[in-house]
């Protein structure tokens, strides 16, 4: 009896100190002068995010949203372009603007996320859901998280739905695609994963087959992309198309996978003034569903 006992605390002892180097990892959390710009210390680097929350005392209500910007841009840009939060806090979501760093292999990189199966995309990976979970602990947020991400940050975006899915309530990915190094380690499993893609249809970064941008891009075609969510659900229905106006249609494989495609619009993050329609409202109404 002893002996069982002396096991199950080490056992104990073992998950204890792997869960504090865990939470340990995300170091130095302080408020930058700049307004709602925060810094931490991660791997022996600085790294910066914006949050923004709702006007509230106590925020256990309270779920999160994660933004990822595009390669060589900021959170602070990001939150200009797509002003998101000022459409989230009103539901009581918060927004966290996490700001990418060069990749450290890379001469001459800029700003943004390493999406590889390598030990810097599992780097990048990680620090995201470290971060999350400090901020969700330090301010008392609900566990509910959910993430958005364009161009480069999409392509984050989907890596975490792919490898990362119990740590997210849905995804957002704008821009978006499955870099191939993913769609090569992926594992064919049923899991409940809600993934929003949305392309505009003169989009030549993100690989589609109904432009043609797959033709010389080694990543897999969007359609595949949406094919392999919609199999992960186990959804064997076929999708309900929705036209929001004479630029926007929504296929929608039930409230799990949704792909929204903008008549006419390039790689770029959609405008209301375009697509003549707040497109923060359609994704919020997404992750309500």
């Amino acid at each position: 009896m002893n002996i069982k006992k002396n096991i199950l605390f080490i056992l104990f002892l073992i998950f204890s100190i792997l869960l504090c180097s865990c939470s340990n990892k995300i170091k130095n959390f302080s408020k930058e002068e700049e307004h709602n710009k925060f810094s931490c210390t991660y791997e022996n680097k600085k790294r910066y995010f914006y949050l923004y929350t709702p006007d509230s005392t106590s925020f256990e209500n309270t779920k999160l949203v994660v933004m990822l910007h595009g390669y060589g841009n900021s959170g602070r840009s990001f939150s200009r372009d797509t002003q998101f939060e000022k459409d989230a806090l009103p539901l009581n979501y918060a927004v966290l603007y996490i700001n990418g760093i060069p990749n450290s292999s890379v001469k001459m990189s800029g700003p943004g996320w390493n999406y590889n199966y390598d030990n810097f995309g599992k780097t990048d990976m990680n620090f995201i859901i470290d971060l999350i979970q400090f901020i969700q602990k330090e301010y008392g947020l609900n566990k509910e998280t959910y993430i958005i991400g364009f161009s480069n940050g999409a392509f984050m975006t989907t890596k975490l739905a792919v490898e990362k899915p119990e740590y997210f309530k849905a995804f957002v990915s704008v821009g978006g695609m499955m870099p191939e190094t993913v769609w090569n380690h992926k594992k064919n499993k049923n899991s409940s994963v809600k993934f929003f893609q949305i392309n505009g249809t003169k989009d030549d970064v993100t690989p589609m087959k109904l432009n043609d941008s797959c033709k010389y891009n080694p990543n897999p075609a969007m359609e595949d992309v949406i094919e392999y969510f919609v199999k992960t659900n186990g959804i064997t229905t076929e999708p309900v198309l929705e036209t929001i106006n004479n630029k926007i249609t929504i296929n929608k494989f039930q409230d799990k996978v949704w792909w929204m495609l903008i008549n006419d619009y390039p790689h770029s993050w959609p405008s209301q003034r375009y697509c003549e329609i707040n497109i923060n409202k359609i994704i919020l109404d997404f992750f309500e569903n």
